[in-house]
């Protein structure tokens, strides 16, 4: 069983409405919110469960590129693992300019459309994962220049998206 419906079955399990499984979806889809005990809208008690059964966040992610100097300490990060509506996605150390990564629905024609965002800008891809879990996926494009606010909402505005997260 997948680590969704489990949180599916969690909820089912400790007699809690069914709207409670969807507060928890727009909290992680609409709202951004990956921690568990900053889902104020659901009950205390179903928070601490979710932390008990499946750790702090919902998505656990894996820096994949650390620097460390006296001035600063920087991680970037772009996989994903153990994620509850998101396949594995290792997708390595970003060797280009920038680092997009896109959550979107899993529906036909979205990659020709993030593709065609950077072409129209006269940004090359030089590499690019898409994984797909049921509904959602993930996608992420390593671009050869820095992706500009521009870039950005031009993604973020196709129909489908969740969110985009630049790594520069």
């Amino acid at each position: 069983m997948s680590k969704y419906k489990k949180m599916k079955q969690l909820i089912a399990d400790m007699r809690l409405p069914e709207y409670r499984y969807k507060q928890l979806l727009d909290a992680v889809f609409l709202q951004g919110i990956m921690r568990f005990e900053d889902m104020k809208l659901l009950p205390k008690t179903l928070r601490e469960k979710l932390v008990e059964q499946f750790g702090e966040t919902v998505v656990e992610i894996k820096a994949i590129h650390h620097e460390k100097s006296m001035q600063t300490d920087k991680v970037l990060f772009g996989n994903i693992k153990n994620s509850v509506n998101y396949p594995a996605c290792d997708v390595g150390k970003c060797s280009e300019a920038a680092r997009v990564c896109v959550c979107h629905k899993n529906i036909p024609n979205m990659i020709t459309q993030f593709t065609g965002a950077f072409a129209s800008k006269g940004i090359n891809v030089s590499d690019m994962v898409s994984k797909s879990k049921g509904d959602y996926a993930y996608s992420v494009f390593d671009i050869s220049e820095k992706a500009d606010e521009d870039t950005v909402k031009s993604i973020s505005s196709i129909d489908g998206v969740l969110k985009v997260r630049v790594i520069q």
